[in-house]
Order: C-alpha cells, then sequence, then structure tokens
C-alpha cells in the first residue's frame, strides 16, 4: 500500500510539473508519465483510479480518465477477471458521480461516457444489452442524465467503426446487437432533440439561463449521437422522423448548426444497398427539399450567383460564418455527387445547381474549391460515352457528335453505334444549357485569381494558407480542376465555350499591348486567357467536322495569335503555350502550320542576340538575360510540340524547315539549344515522311556531330575521367584568387550534341523490336548458332535496319559510353581527392536536397544563383556533369528500346558493357537509382535471349555483387543508427537545434535515397529472376514505415554450387529459349547468382515495405526455379524460410502479410514432402516441439484451400512468438494456437548461436519502442 502511495505521489508531482514553465522539467514529467502507462497493469489500475477522485484538481481527474481508458482499450487482455468487474464498477461510479454533480464540467462528463463505453465495448454484446435499458430510464431523470446517455450512445457507435482490438466474431456480435437496438436508440434520440428543444425555448422565455445551457448541451449531444446512428437507421425511418427537418431548422441556430450540418452529411453521405428504391429516393428528395429551403430562407440563393456584399463578407476568410459555409457545401456537393438523380423535379434540381454556382462563384477560394469536383462529375454524367466493344477505353463527347454517330448507324437490337463500331452511351443526367454557360463564366472568371502573379515573393500570400508552398499547391490544383471543368462545359455549350475564349484572348491581347498595367498583371491576364484556350480547343477540335462554324472561329483564333507582334519576352512562354494548344487543330488545318512556325521564327527573332548563337552564354547570367533565353526556348519548343501532335502537316515543308533552321544557324540567330529543339521538331515530323527522306534527315542533323565524336583529339578526351576534367572543366583563377572553370565553350557544345543525339533516336518512328525478338528465338530454337555468332547476328540484323538511327549507332553509342564512364569515375573514392574543387559535382545539390526535404523550390531558388552548363563555377559543372549523365542514360535506354540492331552488334557490346560498369562505387544512391531505372532494368527486360550471354551477363558480374555489398552495408548502418538513437535519446537531445536539424536533414535523404534504390534493384532483380513472358509475381504496395533487423544472416552452404546439374541449355551452349537471366547465371557464374539470391533474400527483412514486396516477387520466382533446380533447395528452404518468417512478425510488413504468407505457403508446400529441410528449418527457428511441428505439417495437408493453409502457417508463427508477435499477427484475424491430439511431453531445444541470432531477431530486435 505504501509502495502505491508513493507511486500515486510521484505520479501527481509529474503531473503538476506538466505546467512548469521549466522545459527540462517539463520533459522530464512527460518522460515519466509516458514510462508510467507502459508499466505494469496491475498497479496502473488503482492508481489511475485515484487520480478520479473528486477532491482532486480539474485537471487530475481528466488524466485520471484518460489513463483509464488508454488501459481499457490498450490493455484489457491483461487485467484479471476480478480487475476487470472492478474497472466496469468504476466506470459505472464514474458516470453516476459526474452526474449527481449536476454542474460537473463537460470534460469530465465526457470522459467519463468514453470511459464506461470503452468498458462496455470490450465486455461486448451481453454487456450493451445491459447496459442500455439503464441509460434509457435514466436520461428522464434530469438533463446531466439525459447528456451523458447520449454521450455513451454517441461514443460506443464510433468505437465500433474506429476502435476495434476484439476478434471478428467478438465485432459481428457487438454489431448484431447494435443494429437491432436502432428502433429504440434512435427514436430516443430523436426524442431528446425535441423534448430538450421545448424545454429550452420554454426556460429562455422564463430567463432561466442556466437551463437553457443545460438543455442546450442535451441537444449538442443528441445531435453528436445522431451523426453515427443514422448510418445504420433504416431510411424510410429517419424520412419518417423529425431529424431532417429539426437538423434544417437548427441552421439558424449559431450553437447547433454546424452539428446539425454533421447529421446531415452523414445521411448524405450513404448509399443505396437493401432499401427500395423509392425509400431512398424520398429520403435524399427529403434533404435535398429542406436544406434548399433553407438556404433560401437565408439568402444564400442569390440570383446570377452573386451574393451582397455583407453576408459574402460573412463566409469568407475570419468571416462568422466561414465554417458554416464550408459544411453547408461540403454537405450539398454530398447530396449532389451521389443522389442528384433523386431529386424529384427539374425546379428543384435547378435551384440545386443555382445554389451550387453560388458557393462556386464566391471570392474565398478555399470555399469555392469545395464544388469543383462535384461539377466535373456532374458534367461528366451529362455527356454521351463513347466504348467500344474492342476494349478501346470510354470518352466524352459533346451531344452533337453523338447524335452525328448515332445517325451513321445503329446495331440490330437496337444499341446506338457509330460505323467503326464504338457504341455510345447516352447521358445518365440533364443540365440545362443556360447552367452551363453561367458555370463557364464563373470558371473563366475565377481562373485569374489562382494565377501567381511573377513579382509575388514566398512572403506573398492569403492569411487562409499556412505558407507560400501550400498556396502555390492550391493555385495549381483549382487551375487544373477548373481546366477541366470548362473542357467537359465546353462539351455542353461549345457556343458559349468559343464566345469566352475569344473574348478572354481579345482582352488580354489588349492588356498586353497596354503599357499602363503592370507588366505582371499583364501576365496574369494573358496566362489565365491561355488556359482557358487550352481548355477549350480540345471539344472545339472535336466538335469541327460535325460544325464547320467551328472550324472557322479557330482558324480566326489562331491567325490573331500569329499575328499579335507579341514583344514582350516574359509574356512569349505563354504566347507559346497559345500556339501549342492548336496542335489538334493543324490535323484538319494542315495549310497553317507553315504560317505559325514563320511566327515562331519572327517571334525569336525580335529577342536579338548578345553574341553569336554558338557562344556560350554570359559567365554571369543575370535574371533579364534568363527571361529573354526562356522565351525564346519556348518558342522553339512550340514547333517540337505542334510536329509531335501533328507531323503530316510538317512533313511537306521538311526540306524548306531545314534550309531555313541552317541559314539562321550559319548567321548566329540561333543558339545551341534552340537549333536542337528546332531539329527535334523536324526529326518529329520526318516520321510522317518516307523512310528514306527520314533517313537523310537524320543523316544531315547529325553528320556534324559524328565529325566531332570520331576526331581522334576528342577521343583521347575521353580516354579517363582525369582527361575528360581537362578538356571540359579545366579549374582556373582568376586576379582575385576565386575559382574558375574554363572550357565553357566545349561544355555547352559537349551538352546540346548529347541532348541531340538523344532526341533524335526518341522522335524518329521505332522499328518492330518484337519481330527481331521473334526472329532471334525461332532461330535459337531451330539451331541456327550460338548467341552472338554471325548466323544469329545477320539474322537479327536483317529485321532491325528500319530505324533511321540505326547506321549511327556504331559512333555514338560506344562514345556515350565514355562519356558515362568519365562522369562515373569522377565519384570514384580514388579520384575524388585528386579532383580539388571538382569533387562537388558529385554530390547533391540545393535543389535536390530542397525537394527531397518536401521544402518550396521557390525558397531554395531565392538563396540560388541560376545555374548553367556552361556557368564558370563549381555548381555550374555539377549542373553540366548531371545534365549530360542523365541525357547519357536516356540514350542508351532508348537505343534499346528501339534500335534492334544494337542488340545484334558484338562490337558494341564489347565497347559499352565494360565501359558503364567501370567505377560504379562513384555513384551515390539517386544516381544508381536513375542508373539501374533508365538502363539496366529496361535492357534486361528487352534483350533477346540469345544475345544476353553477350550483353546481361557481363553486366550482371559487375553490377549484381556491387549493388549486394551496398545495399546490404547501408541497411546495417541505418539499424545500427536506429540502435544507438534508441539507446541514447539523452544525448540526441542535448545536440544543438541547428545541429541537430542539419544532421536530421542528411538522415532523411540518406534514407530516402537509399530506400528507392533499394526498391530499384529488387525491381530489376524480379526480371532477372522471371522467365521471359512470365508475368511477375509481386503486386505493388504502398510505403510502409517500420524497423526490423537488417542484417545478413548465416548461409546454409553455397547457393548455386549445385545449380547447373538442373539448367537447360542448346546445342550451342547458350541459353535455351525460355530461361531467366538468372538461369544463365547459375550456369555461367554461380557466385553472381548467390548474390542475387542473397540479396532478394535479405531485401525480406530490410525495413521498407515496398522494397519488402518486391523482394518476395524475386523469390517466388527463385521457388519455382528450385523445384527444378534440386540445388536451390537447401537455400530455399533454409535461409529464404527463415528470413520469410521473420519478415513476417516486422510492423512493417503489416500491409503485406498476405503476400508472405504466400511466399511461405509456396516453400512450404513445395518442398515439405520432397526432404526434411522445411520441418528441420521450422524447429530451428521457432524453437517449438517436433510434435507441434508434425501437427502442423498434419492439418497443412488436410487443410482444403490456400487460405486454410495461410492461416495455419500464421497461427504457427503466433504461437512461437511472444505477445508483440502476436498483436502483429491478429492484424489478419483470430489467431488460434495449433492443438496437438495428445498431450505431449515439454519439449526442450538446446540452442545454438544462430538460433539464438534468429530468435533474437523475433523476439528481442523488431519490436523496440
Amino acid at each position: 500500500m505504501a509502495a502505491g502511495m508513493n507511486m500515486l505521489e510521484l505520479v501527481l508531482q509529474a503531473l503538476s510539473s506538466l505546467h512548469s514553465p521549466d522545459a527540462a522539467q517539463r520533459k522530464q514529467a512527460v518522460a515519466f508519465v509516458e514510462q508510467f502507462k507502459k508499466g505494469d497493469v496491475h498497479a496502473l489500475l488503482p492508481v489511475a483510479t485515484s487520480l478520479t477522485g473528486q477532491s482532486l484538481p480539474f485537471e487530475v481527474q481528466v488524466a485520471g480518465f484518460a489513463l483509464l481508458t488508454e488501459l481499457v482499450k490498450t490493455r484489457w487482455g491483461e487485467l484479471a477477471d476480478p480487475e476487470k468487474s472492478q474497472l466496469t464498477q468504476i466506470a459505472y461510479q464514474n458516470v453516476a458521480a459526474v452526474c449527481q454533480q449536476g454542474s460537473a464540467a463537460w470534460p469530465l462528463k465526457s470522459k467519463a461516457a468514453v470511459l464506461l463505453a470503452a468498458v462496455v465495448r470490450q465486455r461486448g454484446a451481453a454487456a450493451y444489452n445491459e447496459v442500455l435499458p439503464q441509460l434509457l430510464g435514466s436520461a428522464g431523470d434530469n438533463t446531466s442524465q439525459a447528456e451523458v446517455a447520449c454521450m455513451v450512445l454517441h461514443f460506443i457507435s464510433e468505437d465500433l467503426t474506429q476502435f476495434d482490438v476484439a476478434g471478428g466474431e467478438h465485432k459481428r456480435q457487438f454489431l448484431s446487437s447494435l443494429t437491432a437496438s436502432v428502433e429504440t436508440v434512435f427514436p430516443f434520440l430523436c426524442q431528446m432533440l425535441q423534448q430538450h428543444f421545448v424545454a429550452a425555448i420554454e426556460c429562455q422565455a422564463a430567463n432561466r439561463a442556466e437551463e437553457v445551457q443545460a438543455h442546450s448541451r442535451v441537444i449538442s449531444s443528441s445531435l453528436s449521437a445522431l451523426t453515427t446512428w443514422v448510418e445504420w437507421t433504416p431510411m424510410p425511418r429517419i424520412t419518417s422522423s423529425n431529424v431532417i427537418d429539426a437538423c434544417t431548422f437548427f441552421l439558424t441556430a449559431v450553437d447547433f448548426r454546424l452539428q446539425a450540418l454533421d447529421v446531415l452529411k452523414q445521411i448524405v453521405g450513404r448509399r443505396r444497398a437493401t432499401e427500395q428504391q423509392k425509400d431512398y429516393e424520398a429520403l435524399m428528395d427529403k434533404v435535398a427539399t429542406l436544406l434548399l429551403d433553407q438556404c433560401t430562407k437565408q439568402g444564400l440563393l442569390a440570383p446570377g450567383a452573386q451574393l451582397p456584399a455583407g453576408l459574402s463578407k460573412e463566409l469568407d476568410y475570419g468571416g462568422s460564418l466561414e465554417e458554416f459555409g464550408k459544411r453547408l457545401c461540403t454537405t450539398l456537393v454530398g447530396l449532389g455527387d451521389g443522389h442528384f438523380q433523386c431529386l424529384a423535379t427539374d425546379e428543384r434540381r435547378l435551384q440545386y445547381l443555382q445554389q451550387m454556382l453560388v458557393f462556386t462563384r464566391h471570392p474565398y477560394l478555399l470555399l469555392s474549391s469545395l464544388s469543383l469536383p462535384l461539377w466535373a462529375q456532374l458534367l461528366r454524367d451529362a455527356l454521351p460515352h463513347v466504348g467500344g466493344a474492342a476494349g478501346v477505353a470510354p470518352s466524352l463527347v459533346s451531344p452533337m457528335t453523338a447524335s452525328a454517330m448515332m445517325q451513321a448507324g445503329a446495331a440490330g437490337d437496337g444499341a446506338p453505334n457509330s460505323p467503326n463500331g464504338r457504341s455510345v452511351k447516352m447521358p445518365s443526367i440533364k443540365i440545362p444549357v443556360e447552367c452551363c454557360q453561367m458555370l463557364l463564366g464563373i470558371m473563366v472568371e475565377q481562373m485569374q485569381k489562382v494565377v501567381l502573379a511573377s513579382d509575388e515573393g514566398v512572403n506573398d500570400f492569403p492569411p487562409a494558407f499556412d505558407s507560400h508552398l501550400d498556396y502555390k499547391e492550391f493555385c495549381s490544383n483549382y487551375r487544373g480542376m477548373a481546366k477541366q471543368i470548362i473542357r467537359l462545359g465546353t462539351h455542353l455549350a461549345p457556343e458559349q465555350g468559343m464566345t469566352l475564349a475569344a473574348q478572354g484572348l481579345q482582352t488580354a491581347l489588349a492588356a498586353v499591348m497596354d503599357g499602363g498595367i503592370a507588366l505582371s498583371q499583364r501576365a496574369v491576364r494573358f496566362e489565365a486567357a491561355v488556359h482557358t484556350l487550352e481548355a477549350v480547343l480540345p471539344p472545339l477540335t472535336d466538335l469541327c467536322p460535325q460544325y464547320p462554324p467551328v472550324l472557322e472561329g479557330l482558324a480566326a483564333l489562331l491567325q490573331q495569335l500569329m499575328s499579335c507582334g507579341m514583344k514582350e519576352p516574359s509574356l512569349m512562354p505563354f504566347h507559346a503555350r497559345a500556339l501549342e494548344a492548336f496542335g489538334k487543330f493543324l490535323l484538319l488545318r494542315p495549310d497553317m502550320a507553315a504560317p505559325i512556325v514563320n511566327a515562331c521564327f519572327t517571334s525569336m527573332m525580335l529577342i536579338p542576340l548578345e553574341a553569336p548563337g554558338h557562344m556560350p552564354p554570359p559567365a554571369k547570367v543575370t535574371a533579364s538575360w534568363r527571361v529573354q533565353f526562356e522565351a525564346r526556348l519556348a518558342l522553339a519548343n512550340t514547333v517540337v510540340t505542334l510536329a509531335k501532335t501533328a507531323p503530316a502537316a510538317f512533313a511537306p515543308y521538311l526540306e524548306a524547315l531545314v534550309t531555313e533552321i541552317s541559314k539562321l544557324w550559319e548567321r548566329g540567330l540561333l543558339r545551341e539549344g534552340e537549333r536542337v529543339m528546332l531539329w527535334e521538331g523536324l526529326l518529329a515530323a520526318s516520321s510522317a515522311a518516307t523512310p528514306a527522306i527520314q533517313a537523310q534527315v537524320v543523316q544531315y542533323i547529325l553528320s556534324p556531330i559524328h565529325a566531332v565524336w570520331t576526331d581522334p583529339a576528342w577521343l583521347q578526351s575521353m580516354s579517363s575521367p582525369l582527361a575528360f576534367v581537362q578538356r571540359f572543366m579545366p579549374v582556373e583563377s582568376n586576379s582575385q584568387g576565386m575559382v574558375t572553370v574554363g572550357a565553357r565553350s566545349e561544355r555547352w557544345a559537349l551538352y546540346h550534341q548529347v541532348t541531340l543525339v538523344e532526341r533524335a533516336i526518341r522522335r524518329t518512328t521505332p522499328s518492330s523490336s518484337w519481330a527481331l525478338q521473334q526472329q532471334l528465338q525461332q532461330g535459337a530454337g531451330d539451331g541456327a548458332g550460338a548467341p552472338g555468332s554471325a548466323a544469329a547476328v545477320s539474322g537479327g540484323a536483317q529485321a532491325a535496319v528500319d530505324h533511321a538511327c540505326n547506321p549511327h549507332l556504331t559512333w555514338f553509342l560506344p562514345a556515350a559510353a565514355q562519356l558515362l564512364r568519365c562522369i562515373h569515375g569522377l565519384g570514384a573514392p580514388g579520384l575524388k581527392d585528386a579532383l580539388g574543387p571538382l569533387k562537388l559535382i558529385s554530390e547533391m545539390d540545393p535543389m535536390e536536397r530542397a525537394i527531397r526535404m518536401g521544402e518550396d523550390r521557390d525558397l531554395v531558388k531565392e538563396k540560388e544563383e541560376p545555374r548553367c552548363v556552361a556557368g564558370a563555377t563549381i555548381q555550374d559543372c555539377r549542373y553540366f556533369a548531371r545534365g549530360v549523365r542523365e541525357c547519357c542514360y536516356m540514350l542508351l535506354s532508348l537505343a534499346g528500346q528501339h534500335c534492334g540492331a544494337m542488340w545484334v552488334n558484338p562490337q558494341l557490346a564489347a565497347a559499352i558493357v565494360p565501359a558503364i560498369m567501370t567505377d560504379l562505387e562513384g555513384l551515390d544512391d539517386g544516381q544508381m537509382r536513375l542508373f539501374l531505372r533508365h538502363v539496366i532494368t529496361p535492357w534486361v527486360a528487352r534483350c533477346p535471349t540469345p544475345l544476353q550471354p553477350m550483353w546481361i551477363v557481363p553486366l550482371c558480374q559487375a553490377l549484381l555483387p556491387h549493388m549486394w555489398l551496398r545495399l546490404n552495408e547501408a541497411w546495417a548502418a541505418v539499424s545500427s543508427t536506429a540502435s544507438q538513437q534508441q539507446q541514447q535519446p539523452g544525448q540526441q537531445a542535448l545536440k544543438s537545434k541547428e545541429q541537430g536539424d542539419s544532421k536530421a536533414g542528411d538522415e532523411v535523404v540518406t534514407e530516402s535515397q537509399l530506400r528507392e534504390v533499394t526498391r530499384e534493384h529488387m525491381g530489376l532483380l524480379a526480371v532477372v529472376a522471371r522467365k521471359p513472358g512470365q508475368e511477375e509475381a509481386g503486386k505493388k504496395h504502398g510505403h510502409a514505415n517500420g524497423h526490423g533487423h537488417s542484417g545478413s544472416g548465416a548461409a546454409s552452404g553455397s547457393a548455386a554450387e549445385a545449380a547447373p546439374a538442373g539448367s537447360r541449355t542448346d546445342s550451342g551452349g547458350g541459353a535455351a529459349v525460355g530461361e531467366s537471366v538468372l538461369e544463365l547465371l547459375l550456369q555461367h557464374c554461380p557466385a553472381v547468382a548467390e548474390t542475387v539470391l542473397r540479396t532478394a533474400v535479405a531485401g525480406l527483412c530490410w525495413p521498407d515495405a515496398e522494397s519488402a514486396a518486391k523482394a518476395m516477387a524475386v523469390c517466388r520466382h527463385v521457388v519455382q526455379l528450385a523445384s527444378s533446380v534440386p540445388g536451390l533447395e537447401a537455400f530455399v528452404c533454409k535461409d529464404m524460410l527463415q528470413r520469410a518468417i521473420i519478415s513476417l512478425t516486422q510492423v512493417f510488413t503489416l500491409n503485406i502479410q498476405a503476400d508472405v504468407l504466400g511466399l511461405l505457403r509456396a516453400i512450404i508446400m513445395t518442398f515439405l514432402s520432397k526432404n526434411n529441410l522445411v520441418e528441420a528449418s521450422l524447429q530451428q527457428l521457432l524453437q517449438l516441439s517436433p510434435a507441434v511441428i508434425a501437427e502442423f505439417e498434419r492439418q497443412l495437408q488436410q487443410a482444403m484451400s490456400e487460405r486454410e493453409q495461410r492461416n495455419l502457417i500464421r497461427q504457427l508463427v503466433a504461437q512461437a512468438g511472444d505477445e508483440e508477435v502476436r498483436k502483429v499477427l491478429s492484424s489478419m484475424g483470430k489467431i488460434t494456437p495449433i492443438v496437438l491430439s495428445e498431450p505431449q511431453p515439454k519439449y526442450r531445444h538446446v540452442e545454438t548461436e544462430q538460433d539464438q541470432h534468429l530468435s533474437g531477431a523475433i523476439f528481442g530486435m523488431i519490436f523496440q519502442d
């Protein structure tokens, strides 16, 4: 007892210290309370009970109720039966006590009600059936009893959906009792609502203020309870009750209107299940009728969707009706989103649409934005859908287009069809054209408000937002929704869409020419007009064939844009976007392609260059120079965009365009980047020309680069990283001692050369690579020759000559590989120190770090100077190296995808593979992820099977062992750091805030990169292990955080020693058709294959759910392979099985438990009858008796379904684990131990060192606080 009293005093002291001004004292008090809550439950109960004593301070009582409630919800199973009875009695007594106090504070009443509800929820349906009559009977005694009764009913029903630690049967029984009591509870709550409202009115008339407050609290509690009980009350009962009438009436009461809206929101959130259609429609129509009538009475339904200024201001940010307006709008959105068809009359539907237009037009954008998803859904429902029986994705069309399709032909059964077989589904609702017209006008009006001015700083944002980043994201999302609504609405009201676009563009162009308007405001108006134009053009263009006046109107708009004479550089990017929006229109009017290009050239020439175009930019780039640079680049990009969209419109002008671009370049009127973009546009347009013309265009464009990249001096600069640095990044010092970097022209040229080669592959017509695959595999199956032999190469080359870039592969692919070799080498440990200041170029720049840390990019831009690949600083060189590296990645990836001639060339394989596999340790995790994603994984997936020994095997020999060591060491470091932080939390807290934040940021960035590269590598291993054409076994999973063991574990012999015995080879000694890359590795380099197996198995326990899910996909392929390769059985049955069990018990795999169990089932069911390895592994890891294992095997063999087998495996692991393990495994269902058919003596297992390691992994290291 003394110990208990001492503990009570310590807790009281700690609770008092929580309000201390001393931060250290508060921190110690919090730590003590948290530790106390985790202590012995039997000691916790009496102390927490004492804290609820009425003689103690109010704050202490609240803390006592909170402790008791947490004990009930989280540790109920640890209490003995007498303690549970005692706690139940305490809960009843506390409720009675707070009710007897009469004027007890609301927090005490609420806490007492929550405690009683939690106890009833844990004790089950019988306890609920027992307490319900008591609650209903006592509610008539006084207002406190009525208030608490409603609270308890609210919390009990709420706990059912938000708190459920009990098993499934327990929950089903409770739900059954709860739904059975609806016929009693719902009328009771309605009665409380009506009775106490009448009483409150009477007391108010008699000036009895305290009684008014008491009755108001009952009304509030009744409304709170109704928010949950209306979810399962039968719809006819809700319709016939007074709930909807009362809630709509309460919209005029300041104290109750928000809760009333919550009740209505829950009602409109329901969907028809077993109810009669008429009952469902009657309920929703009643809600709509009463709610809209109340809106009209309050003046919210205004003509022209324009509220009076005073009322509009009250609904704005900080106004008295702000929250009310948001909840009302949300409730109406829920009503229309799922039940618009339930509104009985056209008049009511029109009234509803008019009310939503009022909210949409409101100047408070946060309120207006709530209605946008509803409009998008209603417009989609009001439009015809066109689909196809052959799996064509449904698309929306205008009613005019749908009518034309229906007139063109109809199916025999009367279903409307178009001539091409695409069926037309008519709209499910109808929206008046006048409503669409007003909506379009409102969206265009609101568009200007969500376009950010260029002179707005990061501190310029409305007070309704927390930061400039939040405001910027909101505006971006609003613009996206507004454009979607304008696009959909234009289908229904094309004339209005055309008129708004024309008027908006005309007004914006007039403002652009008005020098009296600030430049930033001119930009806002013009950008808003461009957004509108981008939204209306797609539906209007689709309508042109059925409505010629639209075609003429669009041609006039385009002509107006081309002749506007835009001279302001900051506005030219928007001008370029406006021209790009007409891409599909050029398919109908190809004669306007040449005028658009001329308009782009003319606008570019309005911005003169400060030096000949082939020269690099100034060493110090100013803001104004960058604006002009980006303006010219945007206009050049317009040609690319239009040529990609309508290549046939540009194909007749290829020769003239080549001549014009060449002249502009020779005269120095084009920069390197502009010329690259214009060439890219021509390459895209050449896809509509003949193959011969396309080959000529590619030859003409690439010939200057060929001359440079085959020059001996240039090749010498690619011989080593140091030679590359000396040629392209020589470090110099100026007269002031500042470090600068020379060779700016060389860097400027190289960057654009690599970019142009990559664009040449991307924009030219790809070859039929699948035909090459088929031909090569057929040749190999017929014994045509070994991979890489003359027969295979010549046969493949014949199928791969159609790509225009094929003749150029032999010079630019080796050059790109050497570029990567040099850039990768810049980060190699042996060379990094020798680079001096340039060693920073392989590190992450501030912008990349800001993106990874979730910071506002605009904030970082304000602090950082603009970067340029031809700049004179170290940071510019980092930008250059990153750009060239990533461009080379895409170049190699596209070559493997489109240029089949690459694979059949052994000289290319010999030149490329060793180069790109050099200095892999020089890549950080972020760079390695890109390398794997864009080069290695696509190559492994696309390389023809007969040619894999020439390409893929050398890649794997260098890459896979490196990645195994890299990832294993990195995850071990993460685990070590986490352990140190848990063991020494005090020391971590003593670090300075600045130092701690910096280090924490570094750790966040490092770990995020590690997770990403791990996922990418597991994806690669899945491709390596998968047979050609085989579907990936794993599914994609969301990221989940958790902590787990990350060691490599002991090996059970060589995983690949006996593997070649089961492998299949063809007569030529190469891989047979249908073999995976892993099988190929098992044949030719078993040590490399073993790293695949080790990485996949270790990945099951690295604490990242997505990586573990992908690792399981690899393991499933390995299990399938091991069934035919006996040498893999020992590895699968021991290492993989044990690691999978450990993975199953980790917290971070909660969301993928079914997949882990599927892997375990595959291993056990495949090998249980083949050998005793599975049984031995289970005994070794789980430390269960042989009898339990034998009983498990017997039940497993008798199980009738995979689900039963997975549950048996889960129960076996749970039986071996502690309470924490069982908590994790119970997330999928109730845990039932495996019971022996006959009692057996207790099994004692003599532990080995490895047993301690693995059992510790389950029972000691996984569940750490």
